[in-house]
């Protein structure tokens, strides 16, 4: 159950429900849009640690490498993404304009 703290405007987590007693209706939708961006997240991670750099225990001590190696590596993630699926822009006006 999430609840958000009147003081701070921070979302606190309250734990799980009452095992056995059923979500409600608002409940049941806060959890699919959880999971969904759960999901998002977890996928763009584990594309991001396919750099064996992300995963094996980073060595170097000074300040803001581990930064700069992660950058790169979501950076490789963002690039190899979208290479999938070209997307194919096009103009609406210059449609309407040469019918």
């Amino acid at each position: 159950m999430l609840l958000v703290n009147e003081n701070t405007g921070k979302v606190v987590y309250l734990g799980p429900t009452v095992p056995g007693k059923a979500l409600s209706v608002s409940d049941h939708f806060l959890n699919q849009i959880y999971s969904s961006a759960r999901v998002v997240v977890e996928h763009a991670i584990a594309g991001a640690k396919r750099c064996r750099i992300v995963k094996d225990v980073l060595r170097l001590t000074q300040d803001g490498i581990s930064d700069l190696v992660m950058e790169m590596a979501c950076g490789l993630h963002n690039l190899r993404v979208s290479g999938r699926h070209p997307v194919i822009t096009f103009d609406l006006l210059d449609l309407l304009s040469t019918g």
